[in-house]
């Protein structure tokens, strides 16, 4: 029993270290490359499509981004909500639904990111990014199976994005928590090879020493 305790102990204990990490360190890459795709979705957008209703539906996006800031403290997405649900599959309603996201995560709400970056990931254009977020948000709550398998698949299909490493680093937490530890090393392996320095080759580093 005490037995147990203590593994659960460690295994929470890693969790933790792993979703300080990509708390820090996520926001820089997701983010901030979400807002890159939003702007060139926009300047594509206004450059094919000049009618009303696309202006309409960013213009709308903007308003309920807007009502969100104005709320007390920006905790009222009610509206932003709305806007997503009634907007699914288009460009505008992914970024939307990656915004929540990203504020459902800061406040460790981890099953609401969840279900909001898979909405996103539905968009094509999102569907990387919004993946790799996913993926995050499934390894907080300890979904290692999951993790895994769509690890794999976004590596089958994005096997040159810059969001791998990344992908690859929760790929190798999901298997040295479910006790795969060989496995896992494999992985962390990989990550130096892919990408000898940075924040994600310094963590497998990290890893490759402690692990027995």
């Amino acid at each position: 029993m005490n037995n147990k305790k203590s593994d659960n102990k460690k295994n929470q204990s890693i969790i933790d270290q792993a979703v300080l990490y990509i708390k820090n360190n996520k926001k820089p890459i997701i983010t901030g490359a979400v807002l890159i795709i939003a702007i060139v979705a926009i300047i594509a957008g206004i450059k094919t499509y000049q009618s009303k209703k696309y202006q309409k539906l960013w213009g709308d996006f903007f308003l309920a981004r807007y009502n969100v800031a104005q709320s007390e403290n920006g905790t009222d997405t009610s509206a932003l909500e709305t806007f997503v649900s009634q907007n699914a599959n288009t460009a505008a309603g992914a970024q939307g639904a990656l915004m929540l996201g990203e504020m459902a995560w800061q406040a460790k709400d981890y099953s609401k990111a969840e279900s909001y970056y898979a909405k996103a990931a539905q968009v094509k254009a999102f569907e990387p990014l919004a993946t790799a977020a996913l993926i995050v948000a499934k390894l907080a709550q300890n979904k290692y199976d999951e993790v895994i398998a769509l690890a794999d698949d976004f590596a089958n299909k994005y096997g040159t994005h810059f969001a791998l490493t990344q992908v690859l680093q929760n790929k190798a937490l999901a298997l040295e928590l479910s006790g795969k530890t060989e496995e896992a090393k494999q992985v962390y392996t990989q990550i130096i090879q892919q990408e000898p320095t940075g924040y994600n080759a310094q963590f497998a580093e990290s890893k490759l020493r402690t692990l027995k």
